[in-house]
């Protein structure tokens, strides 16, 4: 009798794993979701009064999130209303490298690109072209 049980539940069994993708769905289902969980949709102020309802590359760097936009790479932190000192490097220049010489653990975030716009030890870092 349980040799009918069994051929009874094996078709049951075969029809839940028939509904699961395999090959190459498979394989497109998981990019698919990689590409969503690469994208984040932001809605609302992100720190400058400006409306957005567009997908932006998000990055995470150590414990920063940066947002890529217009080019350029914007920690979270970042906050245009705050008025916190703003200094304006340009990528690759001497002062650039001075910068990243003096101050160590920055380099991982300018790291991202040549256009970056991050918040460090209470001074906002614009890196330009």
């Amino acid at each position: 009798m349980q040799t009918g049980n069994l051929m009874r539940s094996a078709p049951a069994a075969k029809s839940i794993a028939g509904d699961a993708p395999s090959g190459a769905d498979a394989i497109s289902l998981s990019k698919m979701s990689r590409t969503q969980q690469e994208q984040t949709t932001l809605d609302g102020d992100f720190g400058r009064g400006k409306q957005r309802s567009r997908s932006a590359t998000v990055q995470n760097i150590g414990l920063k999130t940066f947002y890529l936009e217009n080019g350029v790479w914007i920690d979270s932190e970042f906050k245009e209303s705050a008025k916190i000192t703003e200094t304006r490097i340009e990528f690759g220049s001497e002062a650039y490298f001075d910068l990243v010489s003096k101050e160590t653990g920055l380099g991982q975030f300018l790291a991202i690109g040549d256009q970056v716009l991050v918040v460090w030890k209470s001074r906002v870092y614009r890196i330009v072209k």
